[in-house]
């Protein structure tokens, strides 16, 4: 064998053994490859499930606050608090909550201002965090929060805690819940829970990364991404970089959900141990396989293809050599026999090629000579063709003389047109001079409604400042004065004995003092209340017969005394009863009377109740002269000049000096009674003559339905009740004499031991954190023989109640730690505690509502100052049922 095929055979064989080596890799690469996507499937598997779970668990998690959020939103102490203004229990409710639930950072409470109005002062670990920093903020400035605030419950997406500076905690991701807290169905706040996102999110994470570890897998670090590559949670492995995911003998994969994926680096080596090892056999078969099979194609080779190739080789030569006649024996079907045959064919063809070849040259050399002829023809029409070129470039020339006219014209007509666009520029620069002009105004006028909706939120803030202080003027002038009575009471009882009349009337003088305060204070709160419009009417029933003599009742003592004729007529015709707020018609028709007896000395004194007669139309759209009741008092008294009687319906207003000197009085009673029956849609008139007397008229509608609502229409107002609650005046003892004072208070006999003999032996529990209070009641409550317990506020009220029983409790509502109103609830939640009487108290004139006491669970509700009388009937009656 020849060099030249041996090295052909070997080529032939490395050749197809480099297609079985390359086969085998493929294949071998495609087995490997199946194996790690398999195991990396796997692994993916276990992620996305521990995905999913951390997804299922957020949710969870979501609708388990979500669910919290809502809850704490419908506790009756915030609404209460967001209307009352004061947070008072509120920061309590807040810390307990933070204190119970550990995922949650802080607790804010927001008013219908979108400012917050109350925090949580301690996190989970009840340590101090500076919650009272944030007190006012204005929530609605901030995009999320603002967000937040809306009629239904919402919740923010994760971010970094925008109030941890102001709070003094640390810096979080976090997530809000909100809730809006409503009343009457009315949002008027909402509860905003802040979620500690990151520490749930670690937590999730160690979880997972223990579940992957527990199946067996190589993991290393298991941690939260966003979808922009930002850090979120690795657990409690702290933060980790993104580049440590590509370091050697790791692998970085991840699953996308929505925004955010899991990244998990796992320890390649580990994980795929058993794919290296059966990668090795396979390899070691491969090398064995590819020996054995080059020796074999080897030998084959030389047999099959070798020798019969040397054959076509000999043929060759001999061609070359000039034996055109050599043919090679045909050997097979293969395509070497196939390359045998078409050598054979190739001898014959150049053996017919040879003989052919020199007529080809001849006719070859004839066609030269034929083509020489043809280029000597086309070159002497080349020539030609370059003068028809130069006569066409003579024509371009022209043309261009041409172009360069038109050209020049075109010019002109450009300038023309920039002259049009200047004019048009100028036009458009005036147009826009006008609409920025508009647009400043249009920006004043922007700021300017700003301005007015900024001045109406503070005008409502300063009427919410001014209810709420008048409510604790109202309990700090009455409270003190609750003491002042009921002592002076007790003491002109004289139940010891051991006083001498002339200690007694002492007491008699003080009681009558504090009688007249209360009335000032009254009148005072009552202007206030009306010009705050706080001042609440109730319709209900008014039974004309029964207004006329009550009044007849309560001021008969007074004409006996004065020896004045006191007289109430009744129209012909007059209705029954008309639909209107009795207690105020009651307190107007009183000021009247008192008016008229204090300036009259001798005469009569008349109360005319009516059908008013007139047909001419009334100062108040509301009176229609058909359907209107008149009330009269006419006295013969001193009478007010003309030029004074419009003054005298002023606060603080009277005729003169010299009056209120003799007479006595603060002016305040007929400015009231003119604002009372406006709200009563009604309106007063005055006829007086001096030294003759006067005449006051009320005119009042028959119903007053047009501005209430019908659940505000109550049943027939009482008089005969609402004369039982006022001590009748009646004159002194002929020979008493107090200095310019002519009435004082009647002050009822000692009661009979027997009449409260069911108190004796009877616990109660008295809860009031003013001591002044505490002390004159169980000194009451203790003469008579009863079991006093004493408490300062709701809480410690609740805890005596769970160790010890009691027969009835007495609570004061405005209290601190725990007000009455939550205290009686959570009583009532001790089964024990449900039927036992609570007799609430209150010394707030104007936010306490009686309606408010009794839905909280309160048995009976009075106002302070209490008559004492009064209020020991209402124990014993509360007893004996």
């Amino acid at each position: 064998m020849t060099p030249v095929f041996q090295r052909l055979n070997i080529r032939i064989s490395i050749s197809i053994l480099a297609i079985m080596l390359v086969s085998f890799s493929v294949l071998h690469w495609q087995v490997m490859r199946y194996l790690e996507d398999y195991t990396f499937e796997q692994l993916n598997t276990q992620l996305l499930t521990q995905l999913k779970n951390i997804e299922h668990n957020l949710d969870l998690r979501n609708e388990e606050i979500i669910y919290l959020v809502r809850t704490l939103s419908t506790d009756r102490s915030l609404p209460r608090a967001l209307e009352q203004g004061s947070s008072r229990g509120v920061n309590q409710t807040l810390n307990r909550t933070v204190e119970v639930y550990p995922f949650i950072r802080y607790v804010l409470l927001v008013d219908s201002t979108k400012e917050v109005f109350s925090s949580s002062t301690r996190n989970r670990f009840r340590e101090k965090i500076s919650g009272e920093n944030i007190i006012g903020l204005d929530l609605g400035k901030t995009a999320i929060l603002s967000g937040l605030l809306t009629q239904t419950s919402s919740t923010s997406p994760p971010i970094d805690d925008p109030l941890y500076q102001s709070l003094g905690i640390e810096k979080k991701k976090i997530q809000w819940h909100s809730s809006p807290v409503k009343r009457r169905g009315q949002v008027i706040g909402w509860l905003i829970v802040c979620y500690d996102w990151k520490q749930e999110m670690d937590s999730l994470i160690d979880h997972s990364k223990g579940q992957l570890m527990n199946a067996k897998v190589a993991v290393t670090d298991l941690s939260l991404w966003t979808k922009d590559d930002t850090f979120l949670s690795a657990g409690s492995a702290g933060q980790i970089k993104l580049e440590k995911y590509f370091v050697t003998k790791t692998s970085y994969f991840s699953v996308i959900k929505e925004h955010h994926y899991l990244s998990i680096s796992v320890d390649r080596n580990n994980t795929l141990a058993n794919i290296s090892n059966i990668s090795k056999s396979l390899q070691l078969f491969f090398i064995i396989t590819g020996c054995v099979v080059f020796c074999l194609l080897y030998a084959i080779t030389d047999l099959i293809i070798i020798r019969r190739l040397k054959s076509i080789e000999r043929g060759a030569e001999s061609i070359r050599s000039g034996n055109i006649d050599y043919r090679i024996q045909k050997q097979g079907e293969d395509e070497i026999a196939h390359l045998a045959l078409a050598f054979n064919e190739m001898a014959e063809y150049l053996k017919s090629t040879w003989e052919s070849l020199e007529d080809k040259v001849a006719e070859r050399t004839e066609q030269l000579r034929k083509s020489n002829e043809k280029l000597k023809i086309q070159t002497v029409e080349l020539i030609d063709s370059e003068a028809d070129l130069k006569s066409q470039a003579e024509a371009l020339k022209k043309s261009n003389l041409i172009l360069e006219n038109k050209k020049q014209k075109l010019a002109s007509s450009e300038t023309k047109l920039k002259s049009q666009r200047k004019q048009l520029k100028d036009v458009n620069e005036s147009l826009t001079d006008n609409q920025i002009a508009l647009l400043g105004q249009a920006k004043e006028l922007k700021e300017a409604n700003k301005q007015i909706q900024q001045k109406a939120k503070d005008l409502e803030k300063s009427n919410r400042y001014k209810t709420e202080f008048l409510a604790n003027m109202s309990h700090e002038l009455r409270t003190p004065l609750n003491s002042l009575l009921i002592l002076s009471k007790t003491l002109a009882k004289n139940k010891e004995g051991n006083l001498t009349p002339s200690q007694i009337e002492d007491a008699i003088f003080i009681h009558e003092g504090g009688e007249e305060l209360l009335e000032i204070i009254n009148d005072i709160l009552d202007l206030t209340k009306v010009e705050a419009g706080v001042l609440a009417v109730h319709a209900n029933q008014v039974k004309l017969l029964d207004l006329g003599a009550a009044l007849q009742a309560k001021f008969a003592p007074v004409a006996q005394q004065k020896n004045i004729a006191f007289i109430v007529e009744y129209g012909e015709d007059l209705s029954q009863h008309i639909l209107s707020d009795g207690k105020r018609i009651e307190q107007i028709l009183k000021n009247f009377l008192s008016n008229a007896f204090k300036f009259s000395k001798k005469g009569s004194i008349k109360l005319q109740i009516f059908n008013s007669p007139r047909q001419e139309p009334f100062h108040n759209p509301h009176l229609i002269p058909s359907k209107v009741v008149g009330f009269s008092v006419i006295d013969s008294g001193i009478g007010i000049h003309n030029d004074k009687q419009s003054e005298i319906f002023e606060a603080f207003q009277q005729e003169d000096g010299s009056i209120s000197r003799k007479y006595g009085g603060t002016g305040l009673g007929l400015s009231i009674a003119r604002q009372l029956a406006s709200l009563l849609h009604g309106e007063i008139t005055l006829s007086s003559v001096p030294d003759k007397g006067s005449n006051f008229t009320l005119y009042l509608p028959l119903e007053l339905t047009s501005s209430m609502q019908e659940e505000d229409i109550d049943n027939n107002y009482d008089f005969g009740n609402a004369l039982e609650s006022h001590d009748f005046i009646q004159p002194l003892a002929a020979n008493v004499s107090y200095g310019p004072s002519k009435y004082v208070a009647n002050i009822k006999p000692e009661q009979n031991s027997e009449e409260y003999k069911v108190l004796t032996g009877k616990r109660i529990l008295l809860v009031d954190d003013n001591m002044k209070s505490v002390f004159v009641l169980s000194k009451q409550l203790t003469d008579y023989g009863m079991d006093t317990t004493i408490a300062d506020n709701g809480l410690t009220a609740l805890s005596k109640v769970k160790l010890n029983h009691f027969d009835i409790i007495v609570m004061d509502i405005m209290m601190p730690t725990m007000d009455g109103y939550e205290a009686i609830q959570e009583i009532r939640k001790i089964e024990d505690m449900k039927s036992i009487p609570i007799i609430a108290l209150t010394a707030n004139s104007i936010s306490t509502d009686s309606a408010k006491c009794l839905e909280a669970g309160a048995s009976e509700f009075l106002t302070k100052p209490i008559d004492i009388d009064l209020f020991l009937e209402k124990i014993e009656a509360w007893l004996h049922h």
